[in-house]
This record gives C-alpha cells, sequence and structure tokens, in this order.
C-alpha cells in the first residue's frame, strides 16, 4: 500500500468514524490544552467585546454620527486581520503544535498592555488618541485567534476535531457574555462617565493564563499525546500533520504565498474564505446594529444594552457545542447549511419580536443564539480538514482574515442607519435586517454548490460542482478520480 492510500485511509476513517458525540476515550492532555485554549481565548473576547458594547457610550462621549460610530468597530475588525497569515504561517514553519506558544504569549502581553492605556480617560480624552490606540490594538491582537484556533485543532484528535473546535469557539459567546455582563455592573457601579475602566477586565487574568498555558503547550506533552492517541487507536493531529513518520517525510516549510496558491486551488477552502467574509460580516452587522437599536429604538439604558446585545451568546456557545459535535456526526457542511439559515431566522425574530417585551426579546436571541456562533467552529473546522498538512494554521488564518475583513460590512450598517433617518429612526435598522438575512441565505447557496463535506454521514451523499481530489479529499469507491 502506498504512502498516499495510507493516508487517504486515514482520512476516511477519521472522516466517518461512528462514536458519541461527545468524546470520552480522549487523553487527558488533550482536554487540558483545550480548556487552556478555551480560557486564552475569552480572555481575549472579554477585552474586544466592550467596542460593541458601549457604542452608544462613546458616540455621544465624542459626538459621532451613526457612520463614524460604527466605523470605528468596523476598522478594528478589518485591522484585527493585519499580522494574522505572517505570524500564523511562521508558527507552521516552525512545525505546529508546542511552537506556537511562544507567539501567542509575546503579543497577547503587547495587547493587554494597549488596553491598559485605552482604560486611563485622561489618556483618551481626544478622539484620535482614543482611535489611535484602538488601531493598535487590533494590529497587535491580529494573530491571536488563528495561534488558538490552530492550537485548539493541533492538541485534540482528528475523529473528534469538530467537537474541539465547536467546544474551543464557545469562548467568543461565552467571554462576550461574561464581558457583557461585567461591562454592565461596572458601569452601574462606577457610572457612565467611567467607561474606559471597562477595558481593564482581562489584565488579571491574562497573566495567569500566559504562565499556565506556557507549561501546558509543551514539547513533552505533545509527545505524550501522540502515544496516549496510539493507545486509544485514535489518530492524533500533530503526529498525522505536524511530525510525519510513514507519510513519506513531507517538506514541512511553506511559505504564505504558496500556501495562499495552493488555497485558490482547493474549492472548499476558497469557498470557506468566501462564505467566511459574507457570515461573519453578517455577524458584525448584528453586533453593530444590535445596541444602539436597544439603546435609540427601545430605549433601554447604557448599562441594561451593554448585557441585554449579549444575551443570545448564552445559547451561542451551546449552540458551538451541539453544532461542532454533531457535525462529526452528520456533517461539517450539512451543519453549516443549517446554522446559516437559523442564523437568518433568528436575526428576524429577534427585530420583529423585540419591542413586545424584556421576556419575548430575551427568548427571541436565545433562540437565535443556538445558530449564530455556531458557523465559525464550522467554518474553521471544514478549512483546517482539507488544508495542506504543511500550512494548518496559515489556512486558519486566511479564513480569519476574511472574517475580519467581514467588519467592513459595518460601513454599510452606518450608511443605512443615516440613510433610514438616523439613530432614533427604525426605517435604517429595519433596512440592515433585510440586508443581513440576504447575505445569510446567498452564503448557505454557495456552500452547497462549491463546497465539499469533510466528515460525518453526509460525507458519502455529498454533492458539488467540484471532486472531492480537488479539495485534498479522497475520491470514494466508485467515483472519478
Amino acid at each position: 500500500m502506498s504512502v498516499k492510500d495510507k493516508e487517504n485511509k486515514q482520512v476516511i476513517a477519521a472522516a466517518t468514524v461512528k462514536g458519541r458525540i461527545i468524546p470520552r476515550n480522549v487523553p487527558r492532555i488533550a482536554w487540558y490544552a483545550l480548556i487552556m485554549a478555551w480560557l486564552a481565548y475569552a480572555t481575549q473576547i472579554i477585552a474586544r467585546i466592550g467596542i460593541f458594547n458601549i457604542e452608544p457610550i462613546y458616540a455621544s462621549f465624542y459626538h459621532l454620527s451613526p457612520l463614524l460610530t460604527l466605523s470605528i468597530p468596523a476598522i478594528w475588525t478589518i485591522l484585527a486581520a493585519t499580522l494574522s497569515i505572517p505570524i500564523s504561517n511562521m508558527s507552521d514553519r516552525k512545525g505546529g503544535g508546542f511552537h506556537r506558544r511562544h507567539y501567542y504569549l509575546l503579543f497577547l502581553t503587547g495587547y493587554i498592555l494597549i488596553l491598559g492605556l485605552i482604560a486611563f480617560k485622561p489618556i483618551i480624552s481626544s478622539f484620535a488618541v482614543f482611535f489611535a490606540l484602538l488601531i493598535l490594538s487590533a494590529i497587535i491582537a491580529s494573530p491571536l485567534e488563528p495561534l488558538i484556533v490552530a492550537s485548539a485543532g493541533d492538541w485534540f484528535p482528528i475523529e473528534h476535531r469538530g467537537f474541539a473546535l465547536g467546544f474551543h469557539h464557545t469562548g467568543y459567546p461565552w467571554g462576550s457574555l461574561i464581558g457583557g455582563f461585567l461591562i454592565s455592573m461596572l458601569l452601574v457601579i462606577f457610572g457612565e462617565n467611567n467607561w474606559p475602566i471597562v477595558f481593564l477586565l482581562p489584565g488579571s487574568l491574562a497573566v495567569i493564563l500566559a504562565i499556565v498555558l506556557y507549561k501546558v503547550f509543551t514539547l513533552e506533552n505533545q509527545r505524550k499525546l501522540e502515544i496516549e492517541c496510539q493507545k486509544r487507536g485514535l489518530h492524533a493531529s500533530l503526529a498525522h500533520e505536524f511530525l510525519p513518520s510513514e507519510m513519506g517525510q513531507e517538506k514541512k516549510e511553506l511559505g504564505y504565498r504558496e500556501a495562499f496558491g495552493l488555497l485558490l486551488k482547493n474549492p472548499t477552502e476558497l469557498t470557506m474564505l468566501i462564505v467566511g467574509f459574507l457570515v461573519t460580516g453578517a455577524y458584525w452587522v448584528w453586533a453593530g446594529f444590535l445596541p444602539l437599536y436597544l439603546y435609540y429604538i427601545l430605549h433601554y439604558s447604557a448599562a441594561e444594552t451593554a448585557f441585554l446585545s449579549v444575551v443570545f451568546t448564552a445559547t451561542g456557545g451551546l449552540g458551538q457545542i451541539i453544532w461542532g459535535a454533531l457535525s462529526d456526526k452528520i456533517g461539517r457542511k450539512l451543519s453549516l447549511i443549517i446554522t446559516t439559515l437559523w442564523f437568518a431566522l433568528g436575526v428576524y425574530t429577534v427585530v420583529a419580536l423585540a419591542g413586545l417585551g424584556l421576556g419575548v426579546l430575551i427568548g427571541a436571541q436565545l433562540f437565535a443564539g443556538l445558530a449564530t456562533n455556531a458557523t465559525y467552529p464550522l467554518m474553521y473546522a471544514i478549512g483546517y480538514d482539507v488544508a495542506d498538512k504543511r500550512a494548518k494554521a496559515t489556512s486558519t488564518a486566511f479564513i480569519d482574515v476574511a472574517f475580519y475583513l467581514g467588519g467592513a460590512l459595518l460601513f454599510v450598517t452606518g450608511y443605512l442607519i443615516e440613510i433610514g433617518g438616523g439613530y432614533y429612526s427604525i426605517t435604517g435598522y429595519l433596512l440592515n435586517t433585510y440586508f443581513l438575512i440576504g447575505i445569510l441565505v446567498g452564503s448557505a447557496i454557495l456552500t452547497l454548490v462549491f463546497a465539499r463535506e469533510t466528515s460525518g454521514w453526509f460525507f458519502k451523499k455529498d454533492w458539488s460542482i467540484f471532486p472531492r481530489r480537488m479539495s485534498n479529499l479522497p475520491e470514494l469507491e466508485g467515483e472519478s478520480k
């Protein structure tokens, strides 16, 4: 049997494995690594969420128009992709695995220091200084997400990668939920005039996490994980993708230009790039106009708005775990299509029913939340599944860049609110709702037609206009090669 045939056999076996949705036979060190990756990601998100949740406060503080207000999270989001690709590629070229910790901790430290400066009101009394520091924080934070997502994929068995990335990415919604609650409490305790204090939240936790994370992601633990996975009949991502033995001793290093060239030839990976831009852009639109809608149209206070604008993330994290784990069984592509359409329905439900009372607003958000955040780990997992083994983090970074470039749609959000009559007119918010729904439905269609299934029941039943081999997937018996 050739090396390539052995590889294909492993891929099909891992993709169609049957077992529990919640894995039980996973080595302990894999769980430790996944939990540490989750905590690191959640800490990062707690800091980020304030940029969205307190929009009404800094809009009033600096006397900003709707377009200029939403330009702040838009530009921050776009610039948060600046260093994703080169730094992720460096970690790939080092070999992935435990090497990523050095890059992650370096940029995490810089991010926290910049946020500390933003937290001092005298420093940001000028809008220009506030804006400049936010830009700097976005650039420094840009490699953090792809590095920690790649680490979550590195340190968990291939058979349960969907669960791992689904669980890991709950750090975004649940980090947002925790952040929204703490921001709301800080505004109540210290008053809206002291709003910059919200950027101090993640500091102390990040220092502790940095120390523990450095001790968990080690070469010794990486070797232990490979051995334990082998004993349990599992396929260790690190051994399979970064430390090949009988896999032909492939060249490990791959420049990001070469990696991008391979991406352009891979229809599934390219589709995740495009759909990632659109679906995440829809999420940024949602996160951008919801606080303004609650504050100006439904007349909640700034503290209430800070929390109510993230209620959907309570079930957002649950949806990520459910759909991430379910995707291992029914298929990631199928799960992505379902959650994208659910997201569209959920957003319409929230906007249509929010005015009926607080209970209805919360209930509608919890319904929407089951899908709003579930799309991200699915897109990451699909991209990771089909990417060249020498460029896993780089592939994640390309998708991550598309996610953040989706923030450009916030400019459209601000423009639609302005032409709809400004902050206090519901017309602009309705225009944004229809705009968002159109994006999501279109994204589901693109996924159906152009991407290939990479796991689960749908793996053998999938249809696309492109053959599997173009997506680094083995053809099944009876299919043309």
